[in-house]
């Protein structure tokens, strides 16, 4: 607990109970160009986090689906899967699928995260500006951050865009 310890994230400062909901999109009029795969269409998962009536659900994780994900971490940093288990303990201040609170409208904010970077690395800041009033769009880009986890408990990788004769 002193080498690894469980992230404590502050309470959120707003008036607003937190709810989240991931859900995935799928457009199957784009090619994805980061695969050479030609039958694989653009799909991607957005984590919403907005203001909610009441703490129904279950507390959400800081990383969802990790046993899905924690391979990653391990084949993107070379170290054993045991050091990344104190992850799965984290949780945010926000509700799974909670009941949204609908009596008035809320501003929308899209945040995208940076390269090779996954949604979850604003998840505090992101429900203290729903806990304010908002409802946030964290979108995961497939291909350009850690992973990405499907319904279907697919998990894709990140794809360095060097492989596909990009500079960067």
């Amino acid at each position: 607990p002193y080498g690894l310890p469980v992230i404590q994230f502050p309470n959120p400062p707003g008036p607003h109970i937190v709810g989240v909901k991931t859900l995935h999109f799928q457009d199957v009029e784009r090619d994805e160009f980061l695969t050479p795969d030609s039958t694989d269409f653009r799909e991607f998962m957005v984590r919403f986090y907005y203001p909610a009536k009441d703490k129904s659900g279950r507390r959400a994780e800081y990383i969802p689906e990790f046993d899905d994900v924690v391979y990653a971490y391990e084949k993107k940093l070379g170290w054993p899967p045991e050091l990344f288990s104190y992850l799965s303990l984290i949780k945010v201040h926000a509700y799974n699928d909670a009941e949204p609170f609908n009596s008035e409208s809320f501003p929308l904010i899209i945040y995208s995260h940076g390269l090779s970077n996954n949604f979850t690395e604003a998840s505090a800041r992101l429900v203290n500006l729903a806990s304010k009033g908002y409802v946030v769009a964290d979108i995961n880009h497939t291909y350009s951050s850690d992973f990405s986890v499907f319904p279907d408990g697919r998990v894709k990788k990140f794809v360095s865009l060097s492989l596909f004769g990009d500079h960067i």
